[in-house]
């Protein structure tokens, strides 16, 4: 009776099987961190990362210690997977810079002067997702408050999921104010300022495009972690617009 030898091409299957699923698994992973991470500051991370496990891989290959050369293969196909799904993944939108102008009105504090002035405009092709932020030296002037003593404002308005200040909203409008205290200070103090963003409870009503545009809010919430210092608390309610040059 003839024995026949043990097959090897079955484990060996099963083995670029596996890798194959690895590969997957880390373009899916690199696509999607890309996608999420848009700017190129951010996406960077995914790149430099991708290259770290392939160096770790190929170090861990070239020692041709048996035991670990099964996982060197993993990590360099999860590697690579991530490098490929990071360039052949889907894209953001190119983004294109404007000048355009903002004004706000503030209902809150009641006797808040208006505020004029430049903004930067970040927008897209297709107006789904843009950017509008405010000259960071606008002053908050409450009633007839002098110069020196008028606080500094800078505001963002957002909408889509490429720029989203606090918490997600169904409606991707976001806005973030930040008040800095003008002082004057002693040697001892710190300035403060209070960043207060939109939240899932936050009245937000926007209208018009990234070329024009307003949005009416109320309910910020103070962010703790991103304030400093004891800035006496504001509450801030009214209505920005906005005016870029497409």
């Amino acid at each position: 009776m003839t024995v026949s030898a043990p097959s090897t091409s079955r484990p060996s299957m099963l083995a670029i099987g596996a890798l194959v699923l690895i590969a997957l698994a880390g373009a899916g992973i690199g696509a999607y961190l890309d996608w999420k991470w848009w700017h190129p500051t951010s996406g960077i991370v995914v790149t430099l990362g991708a290259i770290g496990l392939l160096l770790v891989g190929v170090v861990a290959w070239v020692t041709r210690w048996r035991p670990i050369r099964p996982l060197a293969f993993a990590v360099l196909a999860f590697g690579i997977g991530a490098l490929v799904g990071q360039n052949v993944g889907p894209s953001r939108p190119p983004i294109s810079q404007a000048a355009g102008t903002v004004s706000v009105e503030l209902t809150e504090p009641a006797d808040a002067e208006p505020i004029t002035g430049r903004a930067d405009c970040q927008l897209t092709p297709d107006g789904e997702n843009f950017e509008i932020s405010g000259d960071p030296n606008l002053r908050l002037q409450i009633g007839d408050q002098p110069l020196e003593l008028r606080d500094a404002i800078q505001l963002s308005v957002a909408r889509g999921d490429m720029w989203e200040y606090g918490e997600p909203r169904t409606d991707g409008w976001s806005l973030i104010v930040v008040v800095s205290d003008s002082g004057p200070f002693t040697d001892d103090e710190i300035p403060g300022h209070q960043y207060l963003t939109s939240n899932g409870e936050s009245m937000l009503v926007g209208s018009g495009t990234q070329d024009a545009g307003a949005i009416r809010f109320d309910g910020l919430v103070l962010d703790a972690e991103q304030s400093q210092g004891a800035a006496e608390p504001i509450e801030l309610a009214g209505t920005i617009e906005w005016s870029c040059e497409g």
